[in-house]
């Protein structure tokens, strides 16, 4: 038989093996618990950094993501980086839509724009809402003859394909504007720039793709 104090020993090697064990136990759940929250934060602020930059109704970029993208590349090309273009788009006659269906048909036109303009762009490029029935697509890294092809596939999908709504169908156009960064733009130029050929666009009949000089 063991004495006394070999068993005391015994006991007391017992109850720190157990106590050791729960205390790992409590570390690992609570590594796990902030491994959780700290992911939690980061999809958290994921979320509202999402929200910041998104246009709620469309899903589009909005103009504050537009500003903060272009004065980047802008800053890129200054270090060498490739060329990029912007396309100013505008919904022809978007107000007789709103007055002839509806305020929510004109939403999901604007919708069904951003939906077109998405199978019509590559993966790197931006669709952002600029303001009303406006949107200015960016394209880093392409030139204007470039964004002259994609500015009219984009116009022939809207043309050839009506919208549907609530089982009916509204024709809708858009004129765009193209314009290439030059040496010395920065975001308001290139964008005054793309924004005077769309005025031509409107000018010159709508529905159709017109480059800035």
């Amino acid at each position: 038989m063991w004495s006394p104090w070999v068993k005391e020993l015994v006991q007391t090697f017992v109850e720190r093996r157990r106590l050791f064990h729960e205390l790992e136990q409590a570390n690992i759940t609570l590594e796990s618990k902030v491994k959780n929250r700290t992911q939690e934060l980061i999809d958290a602020n994921a979320r509202l950094e999402a929200q910041a930059n998104t246009d709620p109704l469309t899903g589009a970029y909005n103009r504050r993501f537009l500003f903060k993208s272009l004065e980047e590349e802008v800053q890129r090309l200054h270090r060498g980086g490739d060329n990029f273009a912007v396309l100013m788009v505008d919904l022809d006659f978007f107000k007789k839509i709103n007055d002839s269906h509806g305020h929510n048909a004109g939403d999901n036109v604007l919708c069904e724009f951003v939906n077109r303009a998405k199978a019509c762009v590559r993966s790197i490029d931006r669709i952002c809402r600029y303001g009303g029935e406006e949107f200015v697509v960016f394209l880093p890294g392409n030139n204007v003859e470039g964004a002259a092809i994609l500015a009219e596939r984009l116009r022939q999908s809207l043309m050839e394909t009506p919208v549907t709504i609530d089982g009916g169908y509204i024709s809708v156009t858009a004129s765009i504007g193209v314009a290439a960064y030059r040496d010395g733009d920065d975001p308001e130029t290139i964008l005054k720039r793309a924004d005077d050929a769309l005025y031509c666009s409107k000018d010159q009949g709508r529905n159709q793709v017109v480059v800035s000089e």
